[in-house]
Protein backbone atom coordinates (compact mmCIF):
# COMPACT_ATOMS: atom_id res chain seq x y z
CA UNK A 1 0.00 0.00 0.00
CA UNK A 2 1.29 3.43 -0.92
CA UNK A 3 2.21 5.72 1.94
CA UNK A 4 0.86 8.66 -0.09
CA UNK A 5 -2.91 8.83 -0.75
CA UNK A 6 -3.73 7.76 -4.29
CA UNK A 7 -5.24 11.17 -5.14
CA UNK A 8 -1.95 12.95 -4.29
CA UNK A 9 0.01 14.50 -7.18
CA UNK A 10 3.55 15.52 -6.30
CA UNK A 11 4.86 18.70 -7.87
CA UNK A 12 8.30 17.45 -8.87
CA UNK A 13 9.42 20.77 -10.33
CA UNK A 14 8.77 22.67 -7.11
CA UNK A 15 10.57 20.03 -5.07
CA UNK A 16 13.61 20.00 -7.35
CA UNK A 17 13.84 23.78 -7.45
CA UNK A 18 13.59 23.90 -3.66
CA UNK A 19 16.36 21.34 -3.27
CA UNK A 20 18.50 23.25 -5.79
CA UNK A 21 18.19 26.48 -3.82
CA UNK A 22 18.95 24.73 -0.55
CA UNK A 23 21.92 22.98 -2.10
CA UNK A 24 23.38 26.30 -3.26
CA UNK A 25 23.06 27.66 0.26
CA UNK A 26 24.72 24.57 1.68
CA UNK A 27 27.51 24.57 -0.87
CA UNK A 28 28.23 28.24 -0.29
CA UNK A 29 28.42 27.68 3.44
CA UNK A 30 30.82 24.79 3.05
CA UNK A 31 33.56 27.20 2.01
CA UNK A 32 33.64 28.69 5.48
CA UNK A 33 32.63 25.76 7.65
CA UNK A 34 35.00 26.14 10.57
CA UNK A 35 34.30 29.88 10.86
CA UNK A 36 30.63 29.26 11.66
CA UNK A 37 31.12 26.58 14.32
CA UNK A 38 30.20 27.11 17.96
CA UNK A 39 31.90 25.02 20.63
CA UNK A 40 30.01 25.02 23.93
CA UNK A 41 29.89 23.07 27.17
CA UNK A 42 26.50 21.79 28.33
CA UNK A 43 25.15 21.54 31.87
CA UNK A 44 26.81 18.13 32.32
CA UNK A 45 30.21 19.51 31.36
CA UNK A 46 30.22 17.85 27.93
CA UNK A 47 31.57 19.71 24.90
CA UNK A 48 29.46 19.91 21.76
CA UNK A 49 29.80 21.47 18.35
CA UNK A 50 26.99 23.48 16.79
CA UNK A 51 26.74 24.83 13.26
CA UNK A 52 28.82 24.27 10.16
CA UNK A 53 31.88 22.29 11.08
CA UNK A 54 34.85 20.41 9.69
CA UNK A 55 35.85 16.79 10.14
CA UNK A 56 39.22 18.14 11.28
CA UNK A 57 37.47 19.39 14.41
CA UNK A 58 36.16 15.89 15.09
CA UNK A 59 39.67 14.53 14.71
CA UNK A 60 40.91 16.73 17.56
CA UNK A 61 40.21 16.71 21.29
CA UNK A 62 37.70 16.34 22.89
CA UNK A 63 35.86 14.61 20.02
CA UNK A 64 38.89 12.58 19.00
CA UNK A 65 38.24 10.36 22.03
CA UNK A 66 35.29 8.73 20.28
CA UNK A 67 36.03 9.59 16.64
CA UNK A 68 39.43 7.88 16.28
CA UNK A 69 38.69 4.48 17.89
CA UNK A 70 35.43 4.15 15.98
CA UNK A 71 37.18 5.10 12.74
CA UNK A 72 40.04 2.68 13.37
CA UNK A 73 37.82 -0.23 14.44
CA UNK A 74 35.48 -0.16 11.45
CA UNK A 75 36.07 -3.00 9.02
CA UNK A 76 34.81 -2.23 5.52
CA UNK A 77 33.73 -4.64 2.81
CA UNK A 78 36.68 -4.38 0.40
CA UNK A 79 34.71 -5.67 -2.58
CA UNK A 80 31.99 -3.06 -2.04
CA UNK A 81 34.63 -0.36 -1.60
CA UNK A 82 36.15 -1.32 -4.97
CA UNK A 83 32.75 -1.03 -6.63
CA UNK A 84 31.99 2.21 -4.84
CA UNK A 85 35.30 3.76 -5.94
CA UNK A 86 34.03 3.68 -9.50
CA UNK A 87 30.72 5.24 -8.50
CA UNK A 88 32.04 8.14 -6.39
CA UNK A 89 31.67 10.60 -9.27
CA UNK A 90 27.91 10.05 -9.10
CA UNK A 91 27.77 12.52 -6.21
CA UNK A 92 28.50 16.24 -6.49
CA UNK A 93 28.36 16.77 -2.77
CA UNK A 94 27.06 15.39 0.52
CA UNK A 95 25.24 17.19 3.34
CA UNK A 96 25.87 15.55 6.70
CA UNK A 97 23.81 16.51 9.75
CA UNK A 98 24.97 15.10 13.07
CA UNK A 99 25.06 15.71 16.80
CA UNK A 100 28.33 15.38 18.68
CA UNK A 101 26.12 14.46 21.67
CA UNK A 102 24.38 11.67 19.73
CA UNK A 103 25.36 8.01 20.07
CA UNK A 104 24.26 7.17 16.53
CA UNK A 105 26.33 10.05 15.15
CA UNK A 106 29.36 8.99 17.16
CA UNK A 107 29.05 5.51 15.69
CA UNK A 108 28.21 6.26 12.05
CA UNK A 109 30.05 9.50 11.24
CA UNK A 110 33.60 8.18 11.84
CA UNK A 111 32.74 5.09 9.82
CA UNK A 112 31.32 7.24 7.03
CA UNK A 113 34.50 9.29 6.76
CA UNK A 114 36.54 6.09 6.65
CA UNK A 115 34.45 4.97 3.66
CA UNK A 116 34.90 8.35 1.96
CA UNK A 117 38.65 8.24 2.50
CA UNK A 118 38.80 4.69 1.12
CA UNK A 119 37.05 5.64 -2.12
CA UNK A 120 38.95 8.91 -2.51
CA UNK A 121 35.93 11.20 -2.17
CA UNK A 122 36.93 14.83 -1.59
CA UNK A 123 36.07 15.66 2.02
CA UNK A 124 35.73 19.32 1.05
CA UNK A 125 32.56 18.30 -0.79
CA UNK A 126 30.96 17.22 2.49
CA UNK A 127 28.98 19.97 4.20
CA UNK A 128 29.08 18.93 7.87
CA UNK A 129 26.51 20.55 10.16
CA UNK A 130 26.24 19.90 13.90
CA UNK A 131 22.77 20.31 15.42
CA UNK A 132 21.52 20.81 18.96
CA UNK A 133 19.26 18.71 21.19
CA UNK A 134 17.73 21.31 23.52
CA UNK A 135 13.96 21.72 23.28
CA UNK A 136 14.26 25.25 21.91
CA UNK A 137 16.66 24.13 19.15
CA UNK A 138 15.82 20.45 18.77
CA UNK A 139 17.70 19.02 15.74
CA UNK A 140 18.51 22.58 14.67
CA UNK A 141 21.77 24.40 13.97
CA UNK A 142 22.46 28.07 14.79
CA UNK A 143 22.43 28.94 11.07
CA UNK A 144 19.28 26.85 10.45
CA UNK A 145 20.94 24.95 7.61
CA UNK A 146 18.46 22.13 8.24
CA UNK A 147 15.43 24.17 7.13
CA UNK A 148 13.52 22.41 4.35
CA UNK A 149 15.59 19.23 4.58
CA UNK A 150 13.46 17.21 7.03
CA UNK A 151 16.21 16.53 9.54
CA UNK A 152 14.40 14.59 12.26
CA UNK A 153 17.08 12.02 13.09
CA UNK A 154 20.84 12.26 13.22
CA UNK A 155 23.05 11.46 11.61
CA UNK A 156 21.44 12.15 8.25
CA UNK A 157 23.57 11.84 5.11
CA UNK A 158 22.11 13.53 2.01
CA UNK A 159 23.64 12.81 -1.40
CA UNK A 160 23.41 15.27 -4.32
CA UNK A 161 23.92 14.91 -8.07
CA UNK A 162 23.46 17.88 -10.39
CA UNK A 163 22.21 19.84 -7.37
CA UNK A 164 19.35 17.39 -6.77
CA UNK A 165 19.02 15.01 -3.82
CA UNK A 166 19.41 11.45 -5.08
CA UNK A 167 19.20 9.66 -1.75
CA UNK A 168 19.77 9.81 1.98
CA UNK A 169 20.72 7.57 4.87
CA UNK A 170 18.80 8.38 8.05
CA UNK A 171 20.27 7.57 11.48
CA UNK A 172 21.87 4.28 10.45
CA UNK A 173 22.39 2.20 7.29
CA UNK A 174 19.96 -0.55 6.40
CA UNK A 175 22.79 -2.97 5.56
CA UNK A 176 26.14 -1.18 5.93
CA UNK A 177 27.32 2.32 5.10
CA UNK A 178 29.34 1.27 2.06
CA UNK A 179 26.59 -1.02 0.72
CA UNK A 180 23.88 1.60 1.25
CA UNK A 181 25.97 4.32 -0.40
CA UNK A 182 26.63 1.98 -3.33
CA UNK A 183 22.90 1.34 -3.75
CA UNK A 184 22.20 5.09 -3.76
CA UNK A 185 25.04 5.77 -6.22
CA UNK A 186 23.58 3.22 -8.64
CA UNK A 187 20.11 4.74 -8.39
CA UNK A 188 18.59 1.45 -7.28
CA UNK A 189 15.66 2.90 -5.35
CA UNK A 190 17.08 3.08 -1.85
CA UNK A 191 14.53 3.75 0.91
CA UNK A 192 15.95 4.98 4.23
CA UNK A 193 14.63 4.24 7.70
CA UNK A 194 11.53 6.15 8.86
CA UNK A 195 9.66 5.98 5.58
CA UNK A 196 6.44 7.22 7.22
CA UNK A 197 8.15 10.44 8.25
CA UNK A 198 9.34 10.89 4.67
CA UNK A 199 5.79 10.27 3.45
CA UNK A 200 4.34 12.87 5.82
CA UNK A 201 6.96 15.38 4.76
CA UNK A 202 5.90 14.92 1.14
CA UNK A 203 2.29 15.43 2.11
CA UNK A 204 3.16 18.70 3.84
CA UNK A 205 4.89 19.83 0.64
CA UNK A 206 1.81 19.04 -1.44
CA UNK A 207 -1.06 20.06 0.82
CA UNK A 208 -1.88 22.61 3.47
CA UNK A 209 -1.09 21.17 6.88
CA UNK A 210 -4.71 21.63 7.95
CA UNK A 211 -5.81 19.42 5.05
CA UNK A 212 -3.33 16.73 6.07
CA UNK A 213 -4.69 16.94 9.62
CA UNK A 214 -8.15 16.19 8.24
CA UNK A 215 -6.73 12.97 6.76
CA UNK A 216 -5.31 11.75 10.07
CA UNK A 217 -7.71 8.83 10.57
CA UNK A 218 -7.11 7.35 7.12
CA UNK A 219 -3.38 8.05 7.35
CA UNK A 220 -3.19 6.22 10.68
CA UNK A 221 -4.76 3.18 9.04
CA UNK A 222 -2.32 3.40 6.12
CA UNK A 223 0.74 3.85 8.32
CA UNK A 224 -0.11 1.31 11.00
CA UNK A 225 2.42 -1.48 10.83
CA UNK A 226 4.91 0.77 9.05
CA UNK A 227 5.72 2.88 12.11
CA UNK A 228 8.12 0.77 14.16
CA UNK A 229 7.43 2.22 17.59
CA UNK A 230 5.85 5.08 19.55
CA UNK A 231 9.05 7.14 19.42
CA UNK A 232 9.25 7.49 15.62
CA UNK A 233 6.44 10.01 15.12
CA UNK A 234 6.86 11.41 18.62
CA UNK A 235 10.38 12.58 17.76
CA UNK A 236 9.18 13.95 14.42
CA UNK A 237 6.42 15.85 16.22
CA UNK A 238 8.95 17.39 18.59
CA UNK A 239 11.16 18.50 15.69
CA UNK A 240 8.18 20.21 14.05
CA UNK A 241 7.02 21.66 17.37
CA UNK A 242 10.41 23.21 18.17
CA UNK A 243 10.45 24.69 14.64
CA UNK A 244 7.05 26.34 15.29
CA UNK A 245 5.30 24.19 12.67
CA UNK A 246 2.36 23.74 14.98
CA UNK A 247 -0.25 22.17 12.69
CA UNK A 248 2.33 19.79 11.23
CA UNK A 249 3.38 18.82 14.76
CA UNK A 250 -0.26 18.17 15.68
CA UNK A 251 -0.57 15.84 12.67
CA UNK A 252 2.41 13.78 13.85
CA UNK A 253 1.19 13.63 17.45
CA UNK A 254 -2.41 12.79 16.50
CA UNK A 255 -1.44 10.00 14.11
CA UNK A 256 0.94 8.58 16.69
CA UNK A 257 -1.85 8.47 19.26
CA UNK A 258 -4.17 6.74 16.80
CA UNK A 259 -1.55 4.10 15.97
CA UNK A 260 -0.50 3.50 19.59
CA UNK A 261 -3.63 4.12 21.67
CA UNK A 262 -2.51 1.76 24.44
CA UNK A 263 0.79 3.58 25.02
CA UNK A 264 1.06 6.50 27.44
CA UNK A 265 3.68 8.51 25.55
CA UNK A 266 1.54 9.54 22.55
CA UNK A 267 -1.18 10.82 24.88
CA UNK A 268 1.13 12.72 27.22
CA UNK A 269 3.11 14.27 24.35
CA UNK A 270 -0.06 15.56 22.76
CA UNK A 271 -1.30 16.86 26.12
CA UNK A 272 1.95 18.74 26.75
CA UNK A 273 1.69 20.16 23.23
CA UNK A 274 -1.82 21.43 24.03
CA UNK A 275 -0.61 22.93 27.31
CA UNK A 276 2.12 24.93 25.58
CA UNK A 277 -0.54 26.26 23.22
CA UNK A 278 -2.64 27.27 26.21
CA UNK A 279 -5.29 24.61 25.61
CA UNK A 280 -5.48 23.36 29.21
CA UNK A 281 -9.03 22.04 29.00
CA UNK A 282 -8.31 20.16 25.77
CA UNK A 283 -5.20 18.61 27.30
CA UNK A 284 -7.11 17.53 30.38
CA UNK A 285 -9.98 16.13 28.31
CA UNK A 286 -7.57 14.12 26.16
CA UNK A 287 -5.85 12.70 29.22
CA UNK A 288 -9.13 11.75 30.86
CA UNK A 289 -9.96 9.74 27.72
CA UNK A 290 -6.47 8.25 27.73
CA UNK A 291 -7.14 6.74 31.15
CA UNK A 292 -9.42 4.20 29.53
CA UNK A 293 -6.85 3.32 26.85
CA UNK A 294 -3.91 3.07 29.22
CA UNK A 295 -5.34 2.07 32.61
CA UNK A 296 -3.02 2.45 35.55
CA UNK A 297 -0.52 4.70 33.76
CA UNK A 298 1.39 6.61 36.41
CA UNK A 299 2.60 9.11 33.80
CA UNK A 300 -0.94 9.98 32.72
CA UNK A 301 -2.23 10.21 36.31
CA UNK A 302 0.62 12.48 37.38
CA UNK A 303 0.08 14.78 34.41
CA UNK A 304 -3.67 14.99 35.09
CA UNK A 305 -2.98 15.86 38.71
CA UNK A 306 -0.43 18.52 37.81
CA UNK A 307 -2.87 20.18 35.38
CA UNK A 308 -5.70 20.21 37.91
CA UNK A 309 -3.45 21.73 40.58
CA UNK A 310 -2.41 24.63 38.35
Amino acid sequence: MSLIPLHSKKNQLVMKNTMFIIFLLLAGGALSQAQNTILITDDQGNSKLLGQASVKQLEKKPFREWFKPTYDDYTMDKDVIRQLSGQAANFDSIALFMGTWCGDSRREVPRFYKVLNAIGFDRQKVNLVAVDRTFQNYKQSPGREEIGLNIHRVPTFIFYKDSIEVGRIVESPKISLEKDVLTISKGEGYTPHYEVVQALERLFEEYEAQDVLAMKDSLAITYKGKVKNKYELNTYGLVLFSSFQMTEARVAYEINRLIFPAEALPHTSLARFELVLGNKETALSDLEKARASVPGSTEIEELITSIKVE
